[in-house]
């Protein structure tokens, strides 16, 4: 199994994850704390509720997205990957 920060290093500094279903985002924030990503505060992904679009950086950062974010992603201005397909899993 690939994993999220193999993925993510391919990608310039920060990429964006879209989630399609409940199931799939849990497992990918379970799997995101696994690997030691983190919001900035220092909590852990999976104490937090999951969404349809989170950012990643290489460094471990772990954030909700914005309504700029969304535009965007929407706009393919950001490399989007999606969980779980693009992540070989």
């Amino acid at each position: 199994m690939t994993t999220i920060r193999d993925t993510i290093q391919n990608c310039n500094g920060k990429v964006y994850v879209k989630i399609e279903t409940a199931a799939d985002g849990i497992r990918f924030l379970r799997q995101a704390e696994t690997e030691g990503f983190r919001f900035s505060d220092g909590e852990i992904p999976s104490a937090r509720p999951w969404a349809k679009l989170f950012m990643l950086t290489a460094d471990g950062n772990f954030c909700y997205v914005t309504f700029a974010g969304h535009a965007a992603a929407g706009a393919n201005a950001v490399p989007v990957l999606r969980w779980p397909q693009d992540f070989g899993v």
